[in-house]
């Protein structure tokens, strides 16, 4: 079995980036997306200014994450075989 994934990323100095929900938008700092060690899924969470994930992240099959990092890749003009 290989080893679960795991990428965070920092929002750029000056850019804006947030999670909008029921009570409002929260500011994220960073875009944390992690494979479940044992359930085959992907998650999305937007990590805020305390360091911890907001409510309300995604979780889907790792396939479709891999179908849209595809098409968005392609999308944006970047060659992905």
């Amino acid at each position: 079995m290989q080893n679960a994934i795991n990428i965070e990323v920092e929002v750029p100095e000056g850019k804006s980036a947030g999670i909008v929900g029921r009570n409002g938008t929260f500011d994220i700092k960073k875009v944390n997306v992690w494979e479940g060690p044992t359930n085959g899924l992907c998650y999305v969470d937007g990590i805020g200014k305390k360091g911890t994930a907001i409510n309300g992240g995604l979780g889907f099959p790792v396939e479709i994450m891999d179908e849209i990092a595809k098409q968005w890749l392609r999308g944006r003009g970047k060659h992905v075989s």
